[in-house]
């Protein structure tokens, strides 16, 4: 199904044409700078999507590296989770995951990366997929609640039953720590049952609007999705 309609679910996503906005703070770049001992090349572009393309090739660039080291791929690691993604809980665990016991850091082929996704399941998807994107992203791509919830907002619009696995949304609460669940929060809760898909699925799908649309990589799409998420869940949340 995912093939077949391919093409209608990135239609449907595409439409909102929301533009990519994700800041990258001071703190943040210096860290990076810090970690790769240079200045980073992609903090000059005003325009955010420009930014992440950038910073998505330099560190596929470290990542791939052979001069990089088990420990120097741990701190990208916690870098793109926690301070560029905001995923900050148990950052030591992240940044252990490149070390040789777990096997990623210089093996980013699919034997070993899909060999640990199928292990955890969807055990912190949002966090591994995002070292996966940034190891390997002809291949692979973020997977968080805001990509589930536009896919599954577009998969109901079509009339499909089945579902992605969403992962939990980022809880805001107000100065008296009542929960203030935003559209994309309230989307995902009322989307619930029917999440038979994950991320071979996301993969297999990404992969078919791929080959069926001229210019689109898997950067594009995840991008896409990201941004328009909470569009799409403000005008089809509440059908």
């Amino acid at each position: 199904m995912l093939e077949r309609r391919a093409l209608e679910i990135w239609e449907i996503v595409q439409a909102y044409d929301t533009p990519y906005e994700w800041a990258v703070g001071p703190k943040a770049r210096a860290s990076l700078d810090d970690i790769l001992g240079e200045t980073a090349n992609c903090w000059a572009d005003a325009d955010a999507a420009t930014t992440n393309r950038k910073l998505r090739e330099l560190l596929t660039s470290a990542l791939n590296d052979p001069n990089t080291d088990h420990d120097k791929a741990g701190r990208i690691y916690g870098w793109i989770v926690a301070d560029w993604g905001g995923v900050r809980r148990n950052r030591q665990a992240v940044e252990a995951w490149s070390q040789p016991a777990n096997g990623w850091h210089g093996h980013y082929g699919d034997d070993v990366l899909l060999a640990f996704a199928d292990r955890v399941g969807a055990t912190r998807i949002s966090s591994w997929s995002k070292v996966f994107a940034f190891a390997a992203p002809d291949r692979h791509a973020i997977y968080d609640s805001r990509v589930a919830v536009a896919l599954n907002l577009a998969l109901e619009q079509l009339g499909e039953t089945d579902r992605f696995f969403m992962p939990p949304s980022r809880i805001v609460r107000d100065k008296d720590g009542v929960p203030r669940p935003n559209a994309v929060a309230r989307a995902r809760a009322r989307l619930r049952g029917g999440e038979r898909l994950g991320y071979r699925e996301y993969l297999a799908w990404l992969t078919a609007v791929r080959a069926q649309s001229a210019g689109v990589d898997f950067l594009t799409i995840e991008a896409s999705l990201f941004a328009n998420a909470p569009r799409m869940a403000e005008a089809l949340g509440a059908t």
